[in-house]
């Protein structure tokens, strides 16, 4: 049972919860353009010692790693992961200052406020809410903040390596992400892995365009070595893709049919009038979070205007993106696409791994998927949507590789419109307040769970 006292400490400090919201959204940290990152970690170490914490700044990273533990009163602990840097935001697409915090009819602007400050800063006034009532954690909490989660947390792997022993816990959450499309908080328990190929045709120089009968240029020869990759309709046509590939799970379905989802608002947000291989409803949903995907990221070779060049064209170069699932591997994947290539005659198309995340997945019926489940209904009364995996990736597949034990659940307090990446991102401050709620709550259902 939730402690009221804690409870009526977080209701009564609503006020200065929004305002220390407001102050880390207006400390820009932007990775890719490495704009305000040590002003923000300076900023943040001050303010979780205001909070009763004692962070350590590891700076075996490209920008410094947060690391801190507040003991509990139960033998149970809890790992929460989280990210201070943001996507850049350009200032001419946006209607309100990106790092302003203004708030317009109940709705906080600015770049993070949903990924991921606003959730961190949720985290952090949970913590204080229970020290500052004079009383301990119910479960051990260890908190970890990265600075290059939007620049792919390459440094990630080293640190969990370095700080293993320290960061060991019974599960891990992340609160990292918005609710489900009819406005239910929303429990996911796993996320696809990704494989990054770059791939590149190459010809000894170019020619003039007239010889295009007899020497097929390096874009023809990418282009044709692309369409033997996926099929017309989605489907991976990689000789033995799916032979490492754990097909959906009838559990796994089921909790996809409960979601109620048809897809109908994103048919028309797309401008189709079908999906991809006439998929629908629970199809549809299990191809976008359940099966492996190969998306086409970005294409370039030859001359177009204004600078054609009539010419054989020489070079070209693609970029495919490979959402994994369990079981692949994004080695794996790399190893079938070479061998299908040269299989199919494209021996010369040279192919990198340039990126590489693995996938997790973690039971519904875990300990903290229903745990958190129990705290989001209790503090936002809308009830619950599980999801069993998210349709894209995250850092968090590297914890399950070097955590195996280590149960894992996600969720988040972004409206379904949040704008993250994009202009005008937003949290409504009533669903932030409710969120620090959810967080102190969880302390406790795990605690007990």
């Amino acid at each position: 049972m939730m402690n009221e006292k804690v409870l009526a400490h977080l209701r009564a400090s609503t006020e200065r919860h929004v305002e220390d919201l407001r102050t880390f959204v207006r400390k820009p940290s932007v990775a890719s353009q490495n704009r305000g990152m040590r002003e923000c970690v300076t900023w943040l170490v001050e303010f979780m010692r205001q909070v009763g914490m004692s962070p350590m700044v590891i700076e075996d990273a490209n920008f410094p790693v947060l690391m801190a533990e507040v003991k509990g009163s139960t033998s149970r602990s809890l790992l929460v992961y989280g990210h201070y840097d943001v996507q850049p935001a350009d200032e001419s697409e946006w209607e309100h200052d990106p790092f302003g915090a203004e708030i317009v009819r109940g709705r906080m602007y600015g770049r993070g406020t949903v990924d991921d400050k606003g959730q961190v800063m949720a985290v952090l006034e949970a913590v204080r809410a229970y020290l500052e009532c004079g009383l301990r954690l119910p479960v051990t909490v260890k908190l970890l903040l990265e600075g290059e989660e939007e620049v792919g947390s390459p440094s990630l792997r080293p640190v969990l390596l370095a700080h293993h022993d320290f960061l060991e816990s019974d599960a891990l959450v992340n609160f990292d992400d918005s609710v489900w499309f009819d406005g239910r908080p929303r429990v996911v328990c796993g996320l696809k892995g990704v494989c990054k190929l770059r791939l590149e045709a190459r010809a000894p120089r170019e020619f003039h365009a007239m010889m295009s009968p007899l020497i097929p240029g390096a874009v023809w020869r990418l282009t044709w070595a692309l369409n033997s990759l996926v099929a017309p309709d989605g489907r991976i046509l990689v000789r033995n893709f799916y032979d490492d590939v754990l097909p959906p799970q009838q559990k796994d379905l089921d909790v996809l049919a409960d979601l109620g989802w048809t897809g109908k608002d994103l048919l028309r947000e797309s401008g189709q009038i079908s999906f991809l291989g006439n998929k629908e409803d629970l199809d549809a949903l299990s191809a976008f979070i359940l099966e492996p995907t190969c998306n086409l990221q970005g294409f370039s070779g030859g001359h177009v205007t204004p600078n054609q060049k009539g010419v054989v064209p020489a070079f070209a170069a693609a970029e495919l993106r490979f959402g994994l699932v369990p079981d692949q591997t994004p080695e794996g994947v790399y190893e079938r696409v070479c061998d299908h290539l040269a299989k199919e005659g494209f021996d010369d198309i040279e192919v990198e791994l340039i990126g590489r995340n693995p996938w997790a997945r973690s039971p519904i019926d875990s300990d903290i998927a229903q745990a958190l489940a129990r705290s989001l209904d209790a503090a936002f009364g809308r009830g619950v949507a599980f999801q069993p995996s998210y349709a894209g990736s995250g850092p968090e597949g590297t914890f399950q590789e070097l955590f195996p034990s280590m149960q894992q659940a996600y969720t988040g307090f972004g409206p379904v419109e949040s704008n993250i990446h994009a202009p005008n991102e937003y949290i409504v401050v009533d669903d932030y307040l409710k969120g620090i709620e959810t967080v102190a709550r969880l302390y406790d259902e795990y605690a007990g769970g």
